[in-house]
């Protein structure tokens, strides 16, 4: 991918920070990464995640990031790769990456399971651009190219509508596809569940899943949105 002549990455002692960023609604900024996972790499269930991540974005801290927010920063991240001058560091950043990656980590994009015919409900949390996006989430798993929703998810899920890149930019990190485990049938109760992304000998997993996954602790990356600007500014 060509390199952009606005992209910018600053290394600070205890993160990065990339820009620019485009957001859901049109308007930029910076993401800012943390070098290490948060609180040293402690476990916490996924709401203990959510009130945790609420408190440090309202203290401008670190906190869990969305699936979207993680797929924009390695995004960003792939079309820069050869970057001139970024190269070095952008390398430096995948290879963290996909270290951290080995063990399943939470994203907050928290999926909320409806009963027919309603559809299903995403609540992405980033700060100050957290939102929500509806799709019906059911459906076979498998390797993302070979399913037949793959763009209607990407978008409802990572906020990319275009299943292709978003396994390009995968094999980018990992050198593996994409594979997304997700609810086979449509539920008959309203109930909610969690994201997890990490890397096995195999794939990329993103893994959709209902309630159940509450329970389960996991690390998770630290993330924050700096330097916001409206579109058109």
């Amino acid at each position: 991918m060509p390199w952009q002549k606005s992209f910018q990455l600053k290394e600070f002692a205890d993160f990065w920070r990339v820009s620019p960023i485009m957001f859901h609604d049109g308007s930029y900024g910076s993401i800012e990464l943390k070098k290490e996972l948060l609180e040293q790499g402690n476990q916490k269930n996924l709401m203990e995640w959510l009130s945790y991540s609420m408190k440090a974005a309202a203290l401008n801290q670190f906190y869990v990031g969305s699936a979207p927010l993680h797929h924009s920063l390695t995004d960003l991240l792939c079309e820069n790769e050869d970057h001139p001058y970024y190269q070095k560091k952008i390398e430096e950043i995948r290879i963290f990456l996909e270290k951290e990656l080995r063990s399943n980590l939470y994203v907050i994009s928290i999926p909320f399971y409806h009963a027919s015919p309603l559809p299903d409900r995403l609540n992405h949390f980033q700060g100050p651009k957290s939102y929500i996006t509806l799709e019906h989430l059911f459906g076979v798993e498998g390797i993302l190219q070979q399913l037949w929703d793959a763009d209607r998810i990407c978008a409802a899920l990572l906020g990319e509508e275009d299943s292709t890149r978003v396994n390009k930019i995968n094999r980018w990190l990992c050198r593996k596809d994409t594979y997304l485990c997700r609810e086979r049938t449509k539920s008959s109760l309203n109930v909610s569940g969690g994201v997890q992304i990490g890397i096995d000998a195999q794939h990329f997993r993103i893994e959709m899943a209902s309630a159940s996954t509450h329970a389960k602790r996991l690390p998770a990356l630290g993330m924050r949105i700096r330097k916001l600007h409206k579109r058109g500014l």
